[in-house]
């Protein structure tokens, strides 16, 4: 009887030590998948992140070679009487601005003169009064 009670300790220890064994390698286990899956997370953010800035890196780029013949284009004569004509509205002796405008002129009239206006005016404007 002393020998079963034994050999049962025995296999009951031997079954509690492998059930705590079979728990600490699945906790393992789950440890190491999880910090896969977080280590998998960061490796595709920063793939992502490393793609927009080569697309920035191209976008200023472009930007650095049309500001570059930009500022070409100002040091010559032509670029900078562009400057001075847009910007200060410069224009050269002999030169004048016409503005046209889709609106009908406000100095018309819609209404008639009577005749007698329009007589005066024709004298006035006859001896260069008006």
């Amino acid at each position: 009887m002393i020998q079963k009670q034994e050999n049962y300790k025995s296999k009951n220890t031997h079954n509690t030590k492998s059930i705590l064994l079979g728990f600490v390698a699945f906790f393992v286990f789950f440890l190491l998948l999880s910090s896969v899956f977080s280590l998998s997370k960061k490796y595709f953010a920063i793939r992502a992140n490393i793609k927009e800035l080569r697309d920035q890196e191209l976008r200023l780029k472009e930007k650095k070679v049309s500001v570059t013949n930009a500022n070409d284009f100002l040091e010559t004569t032509e670029g900078k009487e562009q400057i001075f004509r847009n910007t200060y509205r410069l224009v050269k002796p002999g030169e004048g601005i016409v503005v046209i405008t889709k609106e009908e002129s406000k100095t018309q009239s819609t209404r008639k003169k009577p005749n007698i206006e329009i007589f005066w005016d024709s004298i006035l404007r006859g001896l260069r009064l008006k």
